[in-house]
């Protein structure tokens, strides 16, 4: 089992590369929370969860959209300088239709940091949770969540920084 990433204010990040910006709005928790164990054990990279406060998701930096899974439920992006991300919603099984859930883009393309990917049109108090994993980390290099609550498309949600030396 990898390590999560860890919260660390983002004044106290020493040399920090990149921030990821969040494509979710919401509180910020441990991957190690997520019910599912493919996402909480780190096998597919360095993950954050997100328990979702607003229904839009956003693409969280300038690049392409890989692949769009499980009708809309996964998201594979890259950005143009090399990061490649999962983003996952685990909704409740009966909440995932289109009824539910509306693509805004529906194919691999081009994406702008802040564009709209997907509507979430839920009912008042469900809970959705949201996975953003590094799919090609590098293991030497740092991961951080920087933030408790973040704002989808203009807050970091991951924190790269290099190795202390």
């Amino acid at each position: 089992m990898q390590s999560p990433i860890s919260y660390c204010p983002i004044t106290q990040i020493t040399q920090p590369i990149c921030n990821l910006a969040s494509p979710f709005s919401g509180k910020v928790v441990s991957v190690n929370t997520h019910p599912d164990p493919i996402f909480s054990s780190g096998i597919l990279g360095k993950g954050i969860c997100v328990e979702l406060s607003h229904e839009i998701v956003v693409a969280p930096f300038d690049g392409a959209i890989l692949a769009i899974k499980q009708g809309g439920l996964e998201w594979v992006l890259e950005s143009f300088d090399g990061h490649k991300v999962l983003i996952h919603l685990s909704l409740p099984w009966h909440l995932q239709t289109p009824e539910y859930l509306k693509l805004i883009h529906t194919q691999s393309s081009a994406m702008r940091r802040g564009d709209s990917l997907v509507r979430l049109a839920l009912p008042i108090d469900t809970k959705a949770l949201a996975t953003y994993v590094v799919l090609n980390e590098n293991r030497k290099l740092r991961y951080y969540t920087p933030l408790k609550q973040v704002k989808a498309g203009i807050d970091p949600l991951i924190t790269i920084a290099e190795e202390q030396k």
